[in-house]
Order: C-alpha cells, then structure tokens, then sequence
C-alpha cells in the first residue's frame, strides 16, 4: 500500500476507488476528501445493484 500523499496547503485532495463484482451482478464507489492537515471534510459512497460499465 502506498502512503497517502497531502496536497498543497489551501488545496482539497480526493482518494476515490470502486469494484465491480466477478460476475458483473454489482459495483461499489466510495471516496474521501481531505485537507492539506488530512483532515476529513466529506466522504462518499454509493452501492449500485446492477453491474457498471465504464
């Protein structure tokens, strides 16, 4: 794993991943906003029954 990098001060970092099931049946996103001080300021997830093309 790699260490999380802070941005510059006065900048918002976004670190965002996803899946997708084997079967393509479901996929999942979910992220995180952070500051230079890698303090939390807002966080995202979303669950999607059915499989997603990108």
């Amino acid at each position: 794993m790699e260490r999380w990098c802070p941005p510059n001060h006065g900048w918002i970092k976004i670190n965002i991943d996803g899946v997708v099931s084997r079967d393509g049946n479901w996929s999942a996103i979910g992220g995180v906003l952070r500051d230079a001080f890698g303090n939390w300021i807002e966080g995202f997830q979303r669950f999607d029954g059915r499989g997603l093309t990108v």
